[in-house]
């Protein structure tokens, strides 16, 4: 494993919907996005990989806007529009499934070190190979797995649950959660056996 700090050390960071690549245009220009209430994730991520002169790539995937590019020193944003399908049931999952391997090869054509990823589209458990080839993977988590007190049963609901679980106890880094309840929904998964769980709440100037 390449060490931080050095010009080889790269971090992929998937953003979910919005446009990265819009974000890091304003970043660069040292200005906060204007439709964005909060100061970005994306943007503290790109501050701290510019103090520890890191390599990033970004890519995000939300449906409303144009595919784009934009390269600023070290850091690389494009935003890959998804095409969303009406999709219920298994069918909904094996969607998101596509989606996460799409990811995963993207991660493996960066060579990167570690991964940041947010859950939008994501199945985790698919993840699981990149663990095993050396990448570290760190879930940023912006919603939690349940409504509060109401965990869903059924079947379905219970192999998923196994298999994040899975992911959790044997692949997650360590996981950035935007509430206590989301931080406290991944312990639940993985069983207490989960390592470096933290709360990252939204940062407003």
């Amino acid at each position: 494993m390449r060490r931080a700090g050095t010009k080889q050390f790269r971090v992929f960071y998937f953003a979910g919907p919005g446009n990265v690549a819009e974000s890091l245009g304003y970043w660069s220009k040292g200005i906060d996005h204007p439709a964005i209430t909060s100061v970005t994730y994306s943007g503290q991520l790109f501050d701290v990989c510019r103090e520890l002169g890191i390599r990033v790539h970004a890519v995000s995937s939300g449906a409303f806007a144009k595919a784009d590019f934009v390269q600023s020193s070290l850091i690389s944003a494009e935003h890959r529009p998804r095409k969303y399908k009406s999709k219920s049931g298994w069918r909904f999952y094996f969607e998101e499934i596509k989606q996460t391997i799409k990811i995963s090869f993207l991660i493996i054509k960066h060579r990167a070190d570690v991964a940041v990823i947010s859950e939008h589209g994501i199945q985790w458990w698919v993840l699981g190979p990149l663990r095993m080839l050396g990448v570290k993977i760190i879930p940023a988590l912006h919603c939690a797995f349940w409504p509060c007190g109401c965990r869903p049963q059924g079947v379905k609901h219970r192999i998923l649950r196994w298999l994040n679980g899975w992911f959790w106890r044997h692949c997650a880094y360590a996981t950035i959660c935007v509430s206590p309840e989301c931080a406290k929904q991944v312990e639940e998964l993985a069983k207490a056996k989960c390592s470096r769980v933290s709360v990252g709440l939204a940062h407003y100037r």
